[in-house]
């Protein structure tokens, strides 16, 4: 390889990285944006959506987006939300998982969701679904743990293949 090919590779490969970065401020300026309308006296949003996107060439679509009714801030790395729901993409746009709990506490620099409470998760395709107590999920790496009374359903849907 010569040196001006390496030379355009490696600011190809600094451009996709300040990309990515920016977009991942991006998503992280949107949800501090969102808790910080809160009413003062109150100390809770309205609302709680944080999205996080799949890097360049599909950095429009949705890697995960976590909702909830409402958010209070219980310092400055964590809300507790209630009727919390999230949903996981695969890079086409289906729909890989859905999870959903009536309250947990939402970590921003861990990106993860915990709480001692019920869980109900299922495949976007239907295939599976569970229930639960107790749950940690880890966004950055797609990682759900269940603690306690775990109830699982897989179904068979005939002869369709498995999605990855």
């Amino acid at each position: 390889m010569n040196t001006d090919q390496h030379g355009r590779n490696c600011r190809e490969r600094n451009v996709r990285s300040r990309v990515e970065f920016c977009l991942v401020c991006f998503g992280l300026l949107v949800a501090t944006l969102v808790i910080a309308q809160s009413p003062a006296l109150l100390g809770q949003a309205n609302k709680l959506r944080v999205p996080e996107f799949y890097p360049a060439p599909n950095q429009r679509q949705f890697k995960s987006l976590l909702q909830s009714a409402t958010a209070q801030p219980i310092s400055a790395e964590e809300v507790r939300a209630t009727q919390v729901r999230v949903e996981t993409f695969r890079e086409d746009g289906s729909v890989e998982s859905v999870v959903e709990a009536p309250e947990c506490v939402y970590n921003f620099r861990s990106r993860t969701i915990r709480s001692a409470g019920p869980i109900e998760a299922r495949t976007g395709d239907g295939r599976m679904r569970l229930q639960g107590d107790g749950f940690q999920l880890t966004l950055t790496n797609k990682s759900l743990t269940v603690s306690n009374n775990l109830r699982t359903v897989i179904r068979d849907l005939g002869n369709k293949p498995l999605k990855p």
